[in-house]
């Protein structure tokens, strides 16, 4: 998986709308790169944003507990109360909508738009439940819609889940010293699936397989060995 782009509105920090654009300059020709910033700049939201649009959760929101979310100084009875985890809560304060949107090329070469959008309720105001949609932006078809169709069509085309994506290729602050943790095993299928190293995979695999036999073989033919006793 490649990120192309990234955009949103009313998320967290950023409220107005938003976009980085990796195929433009000058990020197209800039290779290595830094994001920087002071506190509060929305260093972050634009991580969050990528998560959000590819799988409808951020790990800021993980172990959030319930918070009240505000639609309004003038219209505090109004207020809504999240559950704990709910990626809602990274919309910005007082926002009733906000969208996060990404641009990618998977592994089968095509380019997708994954969509993540909260929008009001008609007439009530409130806050409705997150909706997610993946379009091919070959021929404009959409591929999947909804939370759980979406997000398992990002996994199957990106090649991770949300917990890989986290450990592999965002690794939120913190989380550094879990993934020096993790088994031997763990960390080289994480490591494979960045590098692109099946082949390597399937080498190891074949190269075990022949040791398997060859010490077979050994096996065999100590116990013919030991079958012929020597002349006294």
């Amino acid at each position: 998986m490649r990120i192309l782009a990234i955009r949103g509105a009313r998320l967290a920090s950023l409220h107005d709308p938003f976009e980085v654009d990796f195929e433009q300059p000058p990020l197209a020709g800039a290779g290595l790169f830094a994001i920087t910033g002071p506190t509060g700049a929305g260093k972050s939201t634009l991580l969050d944003a990528v998560c959000l649009a590819l799988y409808g959760d951020a790990p800021r929101v993980r172990g959030i507990g319930g918070a009240d979310i505000g639609l309004g100084l003038d219209e505090p009875e109004r207020d809504q109360r999240l559950g704990a985890r709910d990626p809602r809560h990274l919309l910005s304060r007082g926002s009733r909508r906000g969208h996060a949107e990404v641009d990618f090329r998977a592994q089968d070469g095509d380019r997708y738009r994954a969509r993540w959008s909260v929008e009001p309720r008609p007439r009530a105001g409130d806050l409705a439940d997150a909706d997610m949609s993946l379009v091919r932006l070959g021929d404009g078809q959409v591929v999947a819609a909804g939370l759980k169709a979406t997000r398992r069509e990002v996994e199957r085309l990106g090649g991770f889940t949300f917990e890989e994506f986290q450990k592999a290729v965002l690794l939120p602050q913190g989380q550094f010293a879990e993934f020096l943790a993790a088994s031997a095993r763990d960390r080289a299928d994480l490591l494979e699936k960045v590098a692109g190293g099946e082949l390597y995979g399937q080498l190891g695999k074949l190269a075990a397989a022949r040791q398997t036999r060859e010490a077979a073989a050994l096996e065999r033919l100590e116990a013919e060995a030991a079958a012929h006793r020597p002349l006294a």
